[in-house]
């Protein structure tokens, strides 16, 4: 948490007896030590615009696939109960109003954005940055806690609500109205307060209803981010609401042990969100059979979605889709067999690039889907085994295959990445 101090008479204002036989001992640089007793010091003061406390904060351990490790407080809270700050989407510090007219991130209207906007008529004077995760500067969890927090994406809050890993029910705690996430693996729990949210200068929905910022931007419209909302023992991901906002921040932290980290993700841009896999059959297959791949394209007016022995489906693109199919078109499929650590088989995504001749030499060349579960560049001769996490199976030794973040719920696809 970053913090400006001054401490006078540090171990008095402590209320800590003190004897001319105490003392204070500065352990220095270069293995220097310098000794003082108590008597000699009459205030400490730390200086500098930069100094950083890193401070303790209790979290959760819900057994989820991706390892993620939930706070069991808000942002400026202390207590899993108590409702904490309110935070506009890409805010540090709380504030008395919340509207377009004083988010720092605009020029004063949703059509003004001057960061995290890939859309120009919403843009000031056009801009876009294609940015669509916060950056650490603007996470109000880091900011406030340091940089091993960081706010949830839109992955993460979609796996906390996910039935398969987790049950919700309304709990009051202490008097305050909330829902309970137990884990279905572990039977740890995590209690979220209905905190309500903020919109001018007014406190709404308290006690009712619950809204937790995301860090993702909305994969289609740049004045809107990602958010958990729920009421009573309701769940669900909401993608419609307006950035200025005031909401809670309930931090997450990456299991540093846990074999499935975000490590293995690279920091590529890719978003895609197909609303209903059923209208492209080979889309739908590949989805929800294990080993079948197919791979994501388009031609500027449709995605088209082509499985290994050719069958290609085709569906429009729709006014308001702003995707990014990666560097060179997506290749979505179901796992044949469990990642480690991992009981399920998990819907993945990879790009259509081959990552080392990208990487060696810069250019894009297109993988070619096989029937069994591989892809092969017809450049370099490298196949990469899409079953293992994309790692090379034959050819010359190299980098595995870019992946990306992929959430896959009641036949709906998303790609949120980078």
């Amino acid at each position: 948490m970053n913090r400006h101090f001054f401490i006078a008479i540090l171990l008095l204002a402590a209320n800590i007896q003190t004897t001319n036989a105490q003392k204070v001992v500065l352990h220095m640089a270069g293995n220097q030590t310098f000794e003082y007793s108590i008597s000699q010091l009459d205030s400490i003061t730390f200086v500098g615009e930069d100094l950083i406390i890193e401070e303790e904060h209790e979290w959760v351990d819900l057994g989820l696939p991706s390892g993620t490790l939930w706070a069991t407080c808000n942002v400026g809270a202390s207590s899993p109960e108590e409702y904490g700050d309110y935070f506009a989407w890409g805010e540090t510090e709380p504030k008395s109003e919340y509207s377009w007219g004083t988010y720092m991130h605009c020029e004063g209207d949703y059509n003004t954005l001057t960061k995290y906007c890939y859309e120009s008529e919403c843009g000031y004077n056009g801009f876009t940055d294609k940015l669509t995760e916060l950056l650490p500067e603007d996470d109000a969890a880091t900011a406030n806690w340091g940089n091993e927090w960081q706010m949830p994406s839109l992955a993460q809050l979609q796996e906390l609500y996910d039935s398969e890993y987790t049950t919700k029910t309304e709990k009051n705690l202490n008097g305050v109205d909330g829902i309970l996430i137990m884990s279905k693996c572990n039977d740890q729990t995590l209690f979220l307060p209905f905190a309500g949210n903020r919109n001018e200068t007014s406190l709404n929905d308290i006690g009712r209803y619950g809204d937790y910022w995301s860090r993702s931007l909305n994969a289609y419209d740049s004045p809107y981010a990602d958010a958990l909302s729920f009421n009573g023992g309701r769940v669900w991901w909401d993608s419609y609401l307006y950035r200025y906002r005031g909401k809670t921040v309930r931090p997450v932290r990456t299991n540093d042990t846990n074999t499935n980290s975000n490590n293995k993700f690279c920091n590529l841009p890719a978003r895609l969100i197909i609303e209903n896999v059923l209208q492209a059959p080979v889309l739908f297959t590949s989805c929800e059979s294990m080993g079948e791949y197919c791979t994501i394209k388009s031609d500027g007016q449709h995605f088209l979605f082509t499985d290994a022995a050719g069958n290609t489906d085709v569906i429009y693109i729709t006014a308001n889709s702003d995707c990014i199919l990666g560097l060179s078109g997506l290749i979505i499929g179901k796992l044949s067999i469990p990642e480690i650590g991992e009981d399920r088989l998990r819907v993945v995504c990879f790009d259509c690039a081959c990552p080392n001749c990208y990487q060696n030499y810069n250019i894009t060349k297109p993988l070619v889907l096989q029937t069994t579960g591989y892809a092969k560049c017809n450049n370099c001769e490298r196949t990469y085994n899409l079953n293992d996490c994309g790692n090379v199976s034959d050819g010359s030794a190299g980098r595995a295959l870019y992946r990306y973040r992929v959430n896959y719920l009641e036949y709906t696809l998303i790609v949120n990445n980078g």
